[in-house]
């Protein structure tokens, strides 16, 4: 099992706020690896969604200026040091099909959601 803490980036928000001042955020490239073939993947879900409460919270209690957030990675893709045995993408990607056949995740199906409602509190979460 993968080791997050997700009270981390609320932390690393607000330290960068002390080291550089009251600046704008745009948090790129925050996600949860996993190994195998996983379309049911309520791991990446809870990391989303714990990560995404801390932002919030920086947001709404220390008044963090946050003005995005992207998940990484859109789908699966090739590691430097893992090749694509690790998978963070939301779409799995099926390298042994010549199509790259993508497949959407349930973290997928979530992260949709949180957009569409803006709210992290959806079904799937």
């Amino acid at each position: 099992m993968l080791l997050t803490y997700p009270e981390g980036i609320r932390r690393m928000i607000a330290w960068l706020r002390r080291e550089y001042g009251d600046l704008p955020f745009l948090i790129t490239e925050n996600g949860y690896s996993t190994s195998g073939h996983k379309l049911n993947d309520p791991d990446r879900i809870k990391f989303i969604k714990d990560y995404l409460k801390q932002v919030l919270l920086s947001i709404w209690e220390d008044g963090a200026e946050v003005f995005g957030y992207t998940y990484w990675s859109l789908i699966d893709n090739f590691e430097w040091g893992d090749g694509y045995g690790v998978k963070f993408g939301l779409y799995e990607v099926d390298y042994n099909d010549t199509s790259r056949t993508r497949t959407q995740r349930d973290s997928a199906r979530y992260f949709a959601d949180v957009i569409r409602t803006n709210t992290i509190d959806c079904d799937d979460g």
